[in-house]
């Protein structure tokens, strides 16, 4: 290849060409070159190197003999005698990689004999190589090293320096079984270019490897042909078998030949187990192997315990790729103990793989929108209480199970009764009934005789027509209030329409219409006079209520005047505080109702307009 071995690593020879070379192997190896050169001068070198110490350790010794050479004087005239000249050297080196990054040296002991003087020196190499380049997706290494900086050599008395080269080239694998090369040679004196590739084929069990490259060095004083080598190689095994030729045109021919063997058994994934015996070559680093440089399946799951998150997994379950069981539906119970396999994700189980039941209704928690219901309780698909009637009561609470969809209950599923009449609010067609009145089917008062005999009273002291149905009904709806003075046989009692706010006398509601059928009945019969009677809850003083009844009463015989045109004569209005409650004042409703006008008619024979009279309000 032209001895372009600057960028090439792996192979014991970078020993010679650059140390850092070394730094690739991963076997020993020992070579043996002999070389045969002009003039029967022979080269011989043995070197060897292994890995070790992080690195990888070489030594290597040269011998070069020259053999006789004829004397001669000064003329240059032959003579009978004969001398010889010979060099040796032995060198230690030491490579180490960091990553695609190698750096290399040798300490080199140098010995020349010339007859009977000999001269000795040291000297070192150092060099670098980089394989991380990939150009065009192909390998790249280039490297770089200085050789012979050492001591002079001394004959007699005279010193000679060590002749310094450095040496920078690459190494590109354009193909798999193609690489090519190209060094530049630097000495004091010169500068050369070293060109070379290198073709392999397999045969068999054989490499066959094929060379060839070019040198500059000698081209100049011996012609193009003289840069030209040629070569080839044979490995079988862990043996190699190289040849080169060289020619120098007129000088003649050279020869050199090496024999190469690698031992120790390549453990290419550095598992322990040579790459003749191991049947899983490509185990990753540090991973436990048995005794064929597979990685150990201890539990047998078929997944390597380095890469099994799993190790004690049972035999014969499915598990994944980190070695650990099936969890199909993801529910963190393994497949092989899950008896709910079908769980959707997300759902809290059990430690069988089911999902959770907290309340044991039945219904899983993921589906049960009721989640604390009772152990008693009946519930439905999403795991709430039946409720039968649909009151908003379930059933196990339900001490009225069969109540109208439009009644109002309470707690315990029963309409609810706010006046405490005996009938549901939701029947109850007067639903603010004072507490102990005597109520109907429809929950109102029942009308008493002297109630319904009023009645008949007042439809004949009336003009005829003059008694609407809306008066008859007023008479009705005052029947219970206990203001109302019934057992007087000349009065009638009607309920005003009007309602009053908490502490005020404002008139409010639907009240004219009443009020104006009240002032039509009053036109119609002369003889009529009404006393109005206010009311009040049981708020306040008892002197306060007076007071503020009497101004409702009052409100309502200011309208009929002004609004109606009633003479005040014929009106008369007072007021009785809190004294006759129609509902009960602990509720608002019932005090709602508390505050109240009643109106008291009665007939005079003869009407006068002073026989009105008005109380004010204090």
């Amino acid at each position: 290849m032209g001895e372009t071995y600057a960028g090439v690593a792996g192979d014991v020879n970078a020993i010679y060409w650059n140390p850092a070379g070394l730094a690739g192997m991963e076997r020993r190896e020992l070579t043996m070159t002999h070389a045969l050169w002009l003039e029967d001068i022979t080269y011989t070198n043995l070197a060897c190197a292994l890995p070790m110490l992080g690195g990888t350790v070489g030594a290597g010794f040269n011998v070069l003999n020259t053999g006789d050479i004829q004397k001669a004087d000064n003329t240059g005239l032959r003579l009978a005698d004969k001398y010889s000249m010979s060099d040796m050297m032995g060198l230690v080196s030491y490579a180490r990689g960091w990553g695609d990054l190698a750096l290399g040296a040798n300490l080199k002991y140098i010995s020349s004999q010339l007859e009977e003087e000999s001269a000795r020196s040291f000297a070192a190499d150092i060099g670098a190589l980089y394989t991380g380049f990939r150009p065009w997706d192909r390998n790249l290494g280039v490297g770089f090293s200085v050789q012979n900086i050492g001591t002079k050599a001394k004959y007699v008395s005279e010193e000679y320096p060590m002749p310094v080269m450095i040496r920078a080239g690459g190494a590109l694998r354009l193909f798999k079984s193609l690489l090519v090369a190209s060094d530049l040679n630097y000495t004091e004196k010169d500068a050369d270019i070293h060109a070379g590739a290198e073709y392999t084929r397999g045969f068999g069990a054989a490499i066959l490897a094929l060379r060839g490259g070019y040198k500059t060095d000698t081209v100049k004083e011996l012609g193009a042909l003289s840069g030209l080598t040629l070569g080839f190689g044979v490995k079988w095994s862990d043996l190699q078998f190289d040849y080169a030729w060289n020619s120098f045109t007129d000088l003649g021919i050279t020869h050199r030949i090496s024999l190469a063997i690698k031992f120790g058994g390549l453990d290419a994934d550095k598992d322990g187990v040579p790459n003749y015996l191991d049947k899983c070559t490509d185990t990753p680093a540090k991973a436990p192997v048995d005794a064929a440089g597979c990685p150990l399946d201890t539990d047998k799951d078929g997944v390597a315990d380095h890469l099994d998150k799993c190790h004690d997994t049972p035999a014969g379950t499915a598990v994944d790729a980190a070695g650990c069981p099936l969890d199909g539906d993801k529910d963190g119970v393994a497949d092989y103990l899950d008896t709910c396999p079908g769980t959707p994700i997300g759902t809290a189980v059990d430690a069988a793989g089911c999902p959770l039941d907290s309340d044991k209704d039945g219904v899983a928690d993921y589906l049960d929108k009721c989640p604390d219901t009772s152990t008693s309780a009946v519930v439905n698909a999403d795991g709430c209480p039946l409720d039968s009637d649909k009151d908003g009561v379930p059933d196990y609470l339900d001490k009225c199970p069969d109540t109208s969809t439009a009644a109002v209950v309470d707690l315990s599923g029963c309409p609810v009764d706010n006046d405490k009449d005996g009938v549901a609010d939701y029947l109850d067609e007067c639903p603010g009934t004072s507490t102990g009145t005597a109520v109907n089917a429809a929950g109102c008062p029942v009308i008493s005789t002297a109630e319904v005999q009023a009645l008949d009273r007042l439809s004949l002291l009336a003009m005829p027509g003059s008694v609407t149905e809306d008066l008859l009904d007023a008479v009705r709806n005052a029947a219970g209030d206990p203001a109302c003075p019934w057992e007087q046989v000349d009065k009638f009692c009607m309920k005003l329409a009007m309602e009053f706010d908490y502490d005020k006398a404002e008139l409010k509601g639907d009240f004219a219409p009443q009020l104006k059928n009240i002032a039509a009945f009053m036109g119609a019969n002369p003889g009529a006079r009404i006393e109005l009677q206010g009311c009040t809850d049981e708020h306040g003083t008892d002197d306060y209520n007076i007071r503020l009844s009497g101004a409702r009463a009052n409100a309502v015989m200011k309208h009929l005047i002004d609004a109606e045109g009633l003479a005040a004569g014929r009106l008369s209005a007072k007021g009785i505080g809190k004294t006759s409650p129609v509902a009960d004042n602990q509720t608002e409703e019932g005090r709602q109702r508390n505050r109240r006008v009643i109106a008291i008619l009665t007939f005079a024979q003869e009407p006068t307009e002073e026989s009105g009279a008005v109380l004010p309000l204090e």
